[in-house]
This record gives C-alpha cells, sequence and structure tokens, in this order.
C-alpha cells in the first residue's frame, strides 16, 4: 500500500502503472490473435529444405503481407516492453526492498553488509527471483525473436493468451503444481521400460515391435530404448510370429498392466487430483471472502442473526482499507503527530501484536446490553440522568466525610487543651504537696527539742 500509495503521488506514466499494465496485457492477447490468424492466412507452402528464418519470400508471395506482419510486430513487441517494465516498477522493485528489509531483520548481525557489494548481490538475486518478471522477460524476448527471425514464433504468445481466461488459467497451475510429481513418474517410466527392454534381451531370441511402428530389427540397446520410450507407452508389444507362448503372455500382461495402465493412470490421477485439490480450496477461498469479515472474523449468519447487516459492517464499520490507510499513517507519521492511543497501536506493529488491538471476534454493532465487557454505546438521557445520580451521591459523600473530619479536628483541639489543663493542674499539685511535707518537716523538728525538756 505504502509503494502504491508513492506511485500516486508521481507523475505519469507512473502514477498510472496499474491501467498501463492492463492496456499492455489487452493489447497482446488481441495482436497476438491477428497476427496468428494473419500467418494462417496469407502463409504459402509447408515444410521446406530451403527455408531459413528471416528469409520472408519463400512462404509471403506478396512484400506488403511482410510489412504489415512486421508493423503488428512492433506493436506486440512494445507491449511486451511496457508490461515488463511497467511491472518492475510496480511489483519488482517492491519485492526486492521487502525480501532485503526481511533479511536485515532475520540476520541483523550482517545487515551492514547490504550497504557494500553484497547488497548488489542481493538486489540481483531478489530482481531474478521474481518469477511474474521473468515470464514477461520471456515474452519480450518471444516476441523479438518472432519480431526479427519468423512471424510463426507469435504463436507461442497463444499460450499466453490462453492463461489469461481464469478456466484456463487453473490449467496451468494445476500442471505447475504438479509438475514435480509428473516429472518423477516421467522418470518411474523410463526405468519400466529399460526393465522391460533388458528382460526382453535376456528372455526373447527375436524382437518385438509395437503397434505404431515395427522396432523389432533395432541394432543396439541406445536404438531399442528409444523405440521403446517412442512407442511403447502407446501400445503392448507385438510380436512377429502367430504363435504366442507363456512367457510372452505374462510379458505382455506385465507390461500393459504396469505401463499402459497403472502409469497412465497415476499421470492423469495426479493431474486430477491437483484440479480437485484447488477447486476445493477456491470454494474455502470464496466462502471465506463471502461470508466472514476480513477484520473480526465473525461469520455473515452470525451477525444477521443478531440484524445487522454483514455488507454495512464490512464496508463501513470493519472496512479492511481502513486499516491499511491506519497502519500505513503509523509507519509514516513522526511520534509527536500522534496521539497517546496511535503511539500504543504504533508500539504493538512494531514488536508485530496484533491480536492485541485488532477486533477478533468482536464488533461494536454486536455487542448488547447484556455483555459483561466494555462497550462504546450511544449515549442516552437514561444514561446521564443515572451519571447525574451517581455524581450527587459521591458529592454527598465526600462532604460528610470533610464534616467528620473537620468534626475530628475539633474534638482533638479540645482534648490537647484538657491535657494541658490537666499538666497545670497536676504541676500546682505537686507544689502543694510539697509545701506541705516541707511544713510538716518543720513541725516535727520543733516538737522534738520541745519532748526531751
Amino acid at each position: 500500500v505504502k509503494h502504491h500509495y508513492m506511485l500516486q503521488g508521481s507523475p505519469f506514466p507512473l502514477n498510472s502503472c496499474g491501467e498501463i499494465m492492463k492496456g499492455s496485457r489487452i493489447a497482446i492477447n488481441i495482436l497476438t490473435i491477428v497476427i496468428t490468424m494473419w500467418v494462417a492466412l496469407v502463409y504459402q507452402g509447408s515444410y521446406s529444405k530451403e527455408h531459413k528464418m528471416g528469409q520472408y519470400k519463400v512462404h509471403y508471395p506478396k512484400a506488403w503481407y511482410v510489412l504489415s506482419l512486421q508493423c503488428l510486430g512492433a506493436m506486440h513487441f512494445t507491449s511486451c516492453m511496457l508490461l515488463m517494465i511497467f511491472h518492475i516498477i510496480a511489483k519488482t522493485v517492491w519485492k526486492v526492498n521487502v525480501q532485503i528489509e526481511q533479511f536485515k531483520d532475520d540476520n541483523p548481525t550482517e545487515a551492514h553488509s547490504v550497504n557494500g557489494p553484497y547488497g548488489v548481490v542481493l538486489m540481483l538475486k531478489y530482481f531474478f527471483g521474481d518469477s511474474e518478471l521473468l515470464v514477461k522477460v520471456l515474452l519480450a524476448l518471444v516476441s523479438y525473436a518472432g519480431l526479427t527471425l519468423d512471424f510463426l514464433i507469435f504463436s507461442i504468445h497463444l499460450l499466453y493468451v490462453c492463461s489469461q481466461e481464469p478456466n484456463l488459467a487453473k490449467v496451468f497451475e494445476a500442471l505447475n503444481l504438479t509438475s514435480t510429481q509428473v516429472i518423477c513418474t516421467a522418470a518411474l517410466g523410463f526405468c519400466f521400460q529399460y526393465v522391460f527392454l533388458v528382460v526382453g534381451f535376456l528372455t526373447f531370441p527375436e524382437g518385438y515391435g509395437f503397434a505404431d511402428m515395427d522396432t523389432s530389427d533395432c541394432a543396439s540397446l541406445k536404438s531399442c530404448l528409444l523405440a521403446h520410450l517412442d512407442y511403447g507407452f502407446r501400445s503392448a508389444p507385438v510380436w512377429g510370429g502367430p504363435e504366442l507362448t507363456w512367457p510372452m503372455f505374462v510379458f505382455d500382461y506385465i507390461y500393459n498392466l504396469i505401463v499402459i495402465l497403472i502409469l497412465a493412470a497415476i499421470v492423469s490421477g495426479i493431474i486430477i487430483d491437483a484440479f480437485s485439490s484447488m477447486r476445493a480450496d477456491l470454494q474455502a477461498q470464496t466462502d471465506d471472502q463471502t461470508n466472514n469479515c476480513f477484520i473480526c472474523s465473525i461469520n455473515r449468519s452470525v451477525m444477521e442473526r443478531k440484524m445487522v447487516k454483514f455488507d454495512h459492517h464490512v464496508f463501513q464499520e470493519h472496512y479492511m482499507w481502513s486499516y491499511a490507510r491506519f497502519l500505513m499513517r503509523l509507519e509514516m507519521a513522526t511520534d509527536a503527530d500522534l496521539n497517546g492511543l496511535e503511539s500504543y497501536v504504533q508500539a504493538k506493529v512494531k514488536v508485530q501484536d496484533f491480536q492485541s488491538w485488532y477486533p477478533i471476534d468482536k464488533a461494536l454493532s454486536l455487542e448488547t446490553e447484556d455483555d459483561n465487557k466494555y462497550s462504546e454505546k450511544d449515549l442516552r438521557v437514561k444514561d446521564l440522568e443515572e451519571l447525574k445520580t451517581v455524581v450527587k451521591q459521591c458529592t454527598d459523600g465526600a462532604d460528610a466525610q470533610m464534616t467528620n473530619v473537620r468534626e475530628l479536628k475539633a474534638g482533638m483541639k479540645d482534648t490537647r487543651e484538657s491535657l494541658k489543663n490537666m499538666e497545670f493542674a497536676l504541676l500546682q499539685l505537686q507544689g502543694d504537696v510539697q509545701k506541705k511535707a516541707d511544713q510538716l518537716a518543720a513541725a516535727q523538728a520543733q516538737a522534738v527539742p520541745q519532748a526531751k525538756d
């Protein structure tokens, strides 16, 4: 999104990469069909030993045939080049940058090496690792060969035209997914053919042929193996004589069972299984995209049972491109431009923690008053009255507490004054007691001499 947003702000034609690529694909399809049909109509002759690529006079009797095909071929090559160049601008550059950043994250100790020659090597590796780009480069090379060597080469682009049709594209995808299995099965077929050929050499005194060609007179192991590989997958061995012995019967039966039936069934089964798997995956993806929200993953039926329109929810409440624009803002904005909530989400995004803030299995329109979870509901008059009552109760409680505090302070002040008065009284009492004690002691001292007299 960030890359395409940057391209949108660039001058023409950089801000129209998608439109130019779409127009180039349409032009390639139309020009390929026109060139192929025109060549089929005006091409003279067939196989010829004198024919060489680039010599148009042999098969194109009129000069304007060649001129018209050259003009169409030039437009075809131009369309292929435009498709390739704008694919590089719109997709390949972004893929290279993303993979380099991923390399830095995966190898932090080697991140500094990206700025040197090793970075150039990585860029070239990721650049030519774009399979879609390689297909478009091949299209341009084939178009150039058709323009400069022979117009018949343009017919190769018919495969690209077929791949643009969704149903036929599934065929190419199935062949691509099963290519490894098919190649391994072909290698297994080669091994079986070689083993049967060796068993035939060791068992039978005379050779055998096939329904399409009599190869019984092959002179070497190499020529017999080539004959086996060419004709052996089409039919079982055909013997020269009318007599069929038991070894011949067993050899024919096992050959038919393994090579003709099992190997062919394996190849077709692999491709059919790939088609069924692709159909199931496509159905699952279509069902998920149609019936589940991309953001919260809540199913359409769950929303409709709670009287929530699924389309309104997907395109208004949880519109996925709004989330994409929000993530782009978090990436491009400075810390000073973000509020507290945005800074919180930005910190979560940096550590790849999306579950803590994405509304997974949650939606405001589905929450009710019975939910224990916090939700932002519409403000109502009843809610205001309740809030006013709660605030008044809190205020009254605070006033009562302040009154109690004031009374407590007054009581403590009286207590301190009483303590001071008590302390003063105790001091006076202590003085009076001491005075009485002194008087009593003096009286006793006077009474003692009088008693002696």
